[in-house]
């Protein structure tokens, strides 16, 4: 019978941390635990969580007196699909370079990180909050550029996120365009660029359901409440969306 030993385990352990070294997502320096979500300490705490200042429309954080009644100034000059967006971290410096090599870089594996941090915030922030039974969906990717990219980054994180939390899954939607980068886009260029190029896919029904959307980042969400529009003109009682960052709103 194998009975535990602590020392045993100790130089197990340093023996696995030598043979299979474990670095940060950010700085690449070795890290001896995965506590900090695959960031290192000192990076993990660099990034900011959006706890406070948050709109309670699109989710992403406002400067104080930047608001009415907690509601940005964008979010009161145009009319969204979706219920309410959560965002985990506000879109900076720390996060940007570990998810930029997730979607461009193949590093596929951070997705894990990334869907643990959503998932921890969701489990707290929504599900708490209500009883809704959502389905999980996550924003598609084009054929074309899934092939290049080899996965569709909010399709992983999407997966995740409906494995830790024991959440159904489905796959409602298909982006049946190609379009332009949203990057350099300014907000009305980033509308019209997702315009009607979302559609409901072949034999699936979202009449009466609570839908959970999954993308990586919101900048002005555009494509986000596309794809709710959509989603909504065939029947979907909810949508909330959820994204591991944001860009802060004006």
């Amino acid at each position: 019978m194998f009975v535990y030993n602590k020392t045993f385990y100790y130089f197990l352990k340093k023996a696995l941390d030598f043979a299979y070294p474990v670095f940060c997502i950010n700085c690449n320096s070795k890290i001896q635990t995965l506590f900090y979500f695959g960031f290192c300490k000192t990076c993990f705490r660099r990034l900011i969580f959006i706890k406070e200042n948050s709109c309670r429309k699109c989710g992403r954080f406002f400067a104080p007196g930047k608001s009415e009644k907690n509601i940005c100034a964008q979010c009161r000059e145009n009319a969204y699909y979706f219920e309410k967006c959560f965002s985990v971290l506000i879109f900076n410096e720390y996060i940007r370079k570990p998810l930029f090599a997730f979607k461009y870089s193949g590093k596929k594996h951070y997705g894990y990180f990334f869907a643990s941090l959503m998932a921890a915030s969701l489990k707290k922030f929504l599900l708490k909050e209500t009883s809704s039974n959502y389905i999980i969906a996550p924003v598609p990717l084009f054929r074309k550029r899934k092939q290049q990219r080899g996965f569709n980054q909010s399709k992983i994180l999407a997966l995740h996120i409906t494995k830790k939390l024991n959440l159904s899954y489905d796959d409602f939607l298909i982006k049946t365009m190609d379009t332009s980068s949203q990057t350099e886009l300014s907000k009305k260029q980033r509308r019209k660029n997702v315009r009607g190029v979302f559609s409901i896919m072949q034999k699936k029904n979202a009449k009466g359901r609570s839908i959970l959307l999954i993308d990586d980042v919101m900048t002005t969400g555009a494509t986000l409440n596309e794809c709710a529009k959509v989603l909504k003109k065939n029947g979907a009682k909810e949508v909330v969306c959820l994204t591991l960052a944001s860009v802060p709103a004006l």
